[in-house]
């Protein structure tokens, strides 16, 4: 009877250490997914007009398919099923879960509103994530103030400089298409409070911004280096540079791309300020069963590819805890779900076949998923 390792999180800190950890074969891997789609980060993050970049999940699907991997979506760990159940049937439990809000830069009037948003917030409208759908935009914007020096921080800008008919081919949300479509974009402002040497946003990125912007009637994209808000009010942001000279631009939205805050997952301790677990050397503090990896770990930065070589360097440890246990526990089958939850969870099949529909419905719109 095969050992299983139960993985908290379908996004690629989930998948990438899914693969390490079952290319042997001798060990099982139970994925769990809150929602019934997988793939996290790279489905619901990734900017629509960056394709290559959610190829990876090609690999994810391969990954799934493998005899000793099982998934499990459409269950809440935390609220369907705790980490202490899971602990009861496996001798391990890695906790793979990412962000889910984000986080706002602190000044007078910079409160969640219309005109007052995250970039994790909007970035989950643009791709459809079932949790935006109540997210509101304003309308009548001409111009766009956008807080952080990173590479989300330009994704974000290039966005909103596309012409939705170019962003409609790539299977951006509805939603967010309609209401981009009534906007006149004219200004979009970047405040980077580091100087131009210290933006972390990579220097393709920011060519494929500028090229972007003169392609949709000339939005005018301007950085704003050494330079940090001060006060939202009336559509009008107020503004303060390293040298302390105050000024005003106007903003009809605001949006913050200064980093996200981790999900919290009931039963574990996690830290106050930025939600990830706490943990040495990732595993959690008060039980040695379990592991945390990637954001829940507070590795907020954390890039797709990091991902793949965080879990190529963990899987080896996590390995060798199972081989130092002493039972033989298997994880939950399908049946054990159902009559802990009242309902069947989503496998890989069912996720695949719906998602089969879903592709052959965007080929006959010519889009691109």
């Amino acid at each position: 009877m095969m050992r299983r390792i139960a993985i908290v999180g379908s996004g690629p800190a989930g998948f990438f250490l899914a693969d390490a950890l079952s290319k042997s074969g001798s060990v099982g891997v139970d994925l769990f997914e809150r929602l019934t789609c997988p793939y996290g980060l790279v489905r619901y993050g990734v900017a629509p007009d960056h394709p290559a970049t959610k190829e990876v999940m090609r690999i994810f699907d391969r990954v799934a398919t493998r005899d000793n991997v099982r998934f499990y979506g459409g269950v809440n760990i935390g609220a369907d099923i705790t980490v202490a159940d899971l602990c009861d049937v496996y001798e391990i439990v890695v906790i793979a879960t990412g962000a889910d809000s984000g986080r706002l830069a602190q000044f007078p009037g910079a409160e969640v509103r219309p005109d007052n948003v995250t970039a994790f917030d909007l970035m989950r409208a643009v791709n459809g994530h079932p949790n935006a759908a109540g997210l509101r935009l304003p309308n009548d914007v001409r111009s766009v103030a956008i807080i952080g020096a990173g590479n989300v921080a330009i994704d974000v800008a290039r966005v909103l400089c596309r012409e939705p008919e170019r962003l409609r081919k790539w299977n951006t949300a509805t939603g967010f298409l309609n209401w981009l479509e009534q906007q006149k974009i004219r200004w979009v402002d970047i405040l980077c409070r580091c100087a131009p040497e210290g933006a972390r946003f990579a220097p393709a990125m920011y060519d494929e911004l500028v090229r972007v912007s003169s392609e949709r009637n000339g939005t005018l994209v301007r950085f704003r280096y050494n330079t940090v808000p001060s006060a939202y009010d009336r559509r009008t942001l107020s503004i303060r540079t390293a040298h302390g000279i105050d000024s005003f631009i106007p903003a009809d939205l605001v949006i913050h791309a200064i980093g996200q805050r981790a999900g919290a997952i009931p039963g574990l301790p996690v830290d106050a300020v930025s939600g990830a677990v706490q943990h040495r050397e990732g595993w959690v503090v008060g039980d040695d069963s379990v592991f945390v990896q990637g954001w829940a770990a507070g590795a907020l930065g954390t890039a797709i590819p990091d991902c793949r070589v965080a879990a190529k360097r963990v899987a080896p440890e996590i390995l060798a805890r199972l081989d130092r246990g002493t039972g033989i526990l298997c994880g939950f089958d399908t049946a054990a779900i159902l009559n802990r939850i009242g309902r069947v969870p989503i496998n890989w099949e069912d996720w695949s076949r719906a998602d089969a529909v879903g592709q052959r419905a965007d080929r006959n719109l010519g889009t691109v998923r």
